[in-house]
């Protein structure tokens, strides 16, 4: 196996093609890959497949997506308040499931579980209202910038709160790490939608409040491109300045309002990123499952000798 290949592939790309977690593993395997991230949507079956495979070092789990193994339940899913529950019963559960998932990566070998905190609870899809007047070429509207200060002014007179839920949530998830002893971090992930939370401003917030623990941020390239093009900020410029403090990156790239592609298959806006994408520690291919084998192929080698990595795995 080519061992200069210093990313992992997230199994997001080719996990609703499977229900063995075996054969899952294998044909990322060969696409040259010794490294995943365990998505999501892996079954608690999937994962009892999988789970020699690393043992026996076929494979090495890198980091790990809660809420982990799937759950039914989109209360408690990707696109929920999770950690952020107003209600006391509902965030404990919230709590659990992600202790639940440190537990999984601890078996794993992984060294970091990525979070969707939560989000801002909004009336209407704002995110997307103003995607549709982006595709109409309709950014420089009055209808555009007034849709877009309704939404922020939601979203910022609800953030406060939201982040707070979140900030004591996070606190206990940590003190079960730091008192069972586990050698875990939590990345505290970008989102795609406008109302969710963190945006970098919150990042920063949860950091200074959870200062000594074991707590990061995660950089999704990807999902700062979608939300920069809305106008809420520079991405780059931002993630420059939490990069110290930023445990992994989900590499994707986007056409117009759609994530998960190929970097350089359509674009070359993965170039303004690369010397980020550089000092993160994790480094996580996260595909959608349009990709074919090839481009990702591809799509590796091209970000590999743009972050100068030779055949022995050196820069």
């Amino acid at each position: 196996m080519d061992n200069s290949n210093i990313f992992s592939l997230s199994t997001s790309w080719n996990v609703r093609r499977h229900t063995s977690g075996k054969e899952m593993i294998n044909e990322i395997i060969a696409l040259g890959y010794d490294k995943v991230e365990l998505s999501y949507n892996v079954t608690r079956e999937m994962a009892e497949e999988i789970l020699p495979m690393a043992e026996r070092g076929k494979i090495k789990v890198t980091s790990i997506h809660n809420v982990f193994p799937k759950i039914s339940d989109d209360a408690f899913g990707t696109d929920s308040l999770l950690l952020g529950y107003p209600d006391p019963e509902m965030r404990r559960r919230a709590v659990d499931y992600t202790i639940n998932t440190i537990e999984y990566a601890v078996r794993f070998g992984a060294s970091a579980v990525v979070i969707h905190p939560g989000e801002v609870p909004v009336s209407k899809d704002y995110n997307k209202m103003l995607e549709e007047l982006l595709l109409e070429g309709k950014k420089d509207t009055p209808e555009y910038k007034a849709l877009y200060e309704e939404m922020l002014n939601v979203r910022e007179s609800g953030s406060p709160a939201y982040v707070e839920l979140i900030r004591q949530s996070v606190e206990t998830i940590c003190e079960y790490i730091v008192k069972k002893g586990y050698g875990i971090a939590l990345g505290l992930e970008n989102r795609t939608r406008c109302y969710q939370i963190p945006v970098f401003y919150e990042v920063h917030t949860l950091l200074e409040g959870l200062k000594d623990l074991p707590v990061f941020f995660w950089y999704d390239v990807g999902h700062g491109m979608l939300l920069e093009q809305m106008g809420m900020f520079d991405s780059y410029k931002e993630a420059a300045a939490l990069v110290e403090r930023t445990i992994g990156v989900h590499i994707h790239d986007i056409l117009d309002c759609t994530d998960h592609l190929c970097p350089y298959q359509f674009s070359d806006k993965m170039d303004k990123y690369i010397d980020i994408i550089r000092k993160i520690p994790l480094k996580v291919m996260e595909l959608g499952r349009s990709c074919k084998a090839e481009d990702i192929r591809r799509s590796t080698q091209i970000m590999l000798a743009k972050l100068g990595i030779n055949k022995q795995g050196k820069g």
